[in-house]
């Protein structure tokens, strides 16, 4: 048993970690795996049929670095499903599938396969037809459009909408959005990577006075701010920042109880 792990996680999760345990329980957790320092698993939701959980450990492996969740409280890592899965680790590691990097399985896919893989991929979700539309790392084939990038983030937020509970999912869309900006830099193609940060950016700052409330502004924020980083010298970009701070903010219209009870 992992004593530190558990320790740490009732200090990341505070009041969600005893709902957690109460999960765990449950038996409510499947699809459980782990890929180097990270854990994914799937709950079975009460709104919904499942939720989709990641918990990512630091280098000891016995502290939580970063976490989150598509239910609705789940958008900082900070709900009861994320403790779950990481009690579930803690106490029954053999319950977790080991699995290599992404990268590294779809090496071993021929063409044919990979080209399967895609369609039934965008079958399922629709919403990633616009990234097969979109510039990838190690492709070579169009200029570098910030206005591509932006339109693809303006389509996330008007597939989610603004209602409170599509938040989760909204985020986490965005998120992988920008973590293709670090794969066209580790490429080495810094004008694809620069592109996409100032289209993303533009796109949050954009929509986001739609979605008023603190706790969700700071997720803006913060991806925005990480947009900024890779953006040095441009004063545009500082003033994206200034100008997402001065929008008005208003209290949650669910109140916490609600919330958490996802």
């Amino acid at each position: 048993m992992k004593t530190a792990l558990i320790e740490a996680l009732k200090r990341w999760s505070g009041a969600a970690f005893d709902r957690g345990r109460a999960l765990l329980s449950g038996d409510r957790l499947f699809d459980l795996r782990v890929e180097a320092s990270t854990l994914r698993g799937a709950a079975r939701g009460v709104r919904q049929a499942w939720y989709a959980i990641e918990l990512e450990l630091d280098e000891t492996g016995e502290a939580p670095r970063r976490a989150r969740c598509t239910c609705p409280a789940g958008a900082d890592g900070r709900c009861k499903h994320v403790p779950a899965l990481g009690l579930a680790w803690a106490t029954t590691p053999g319950r977790f599938t080991v699995l290599t990097g992404i990268e590294a399985r779809l090496h071993r896919r021929s063409y044919e396969e990979l080209v399967s893989m895609v369609a039934l991929m965008v079958r399922t979700h629709p919403e990633l037809e616009a990234l097969t539309l979109a510039p990838v790392p190690g492709g070579h084939r169009e200029a570098p459009s910030v206005t591509r990038w932006r339109t693809v983030a303006d389509d996330v937020f008007r597939r989610h909408g603004d209602d409170w509970t599509a938040v989760a999912g909204l985020v986490r869309e965005l998120e992988s959005v920008r973590s293709l900006g670090d794969d066209f830099n580790r490429q080495g193609e810094r004008a694809h990577a620069a592109a996409l940060y100032e289209g993303l950016m533009d796109s949050v700052v954009a929509n986001a006075s739609r979605f008023p409330w603190p706790d969700v502004r700071s997720r803006f924020r913060a991806m925005v701010e990480q947009c900024v980083q890779q953006l040095p010298g441009r004063p545009a970009a500082r003033q994206a920042l200034a100008t997402l701070e001065s929008l008005p903010l208003l209290t949650p219209r669910r109140s916490p109880k609600s919330i958490a009870a996802a």
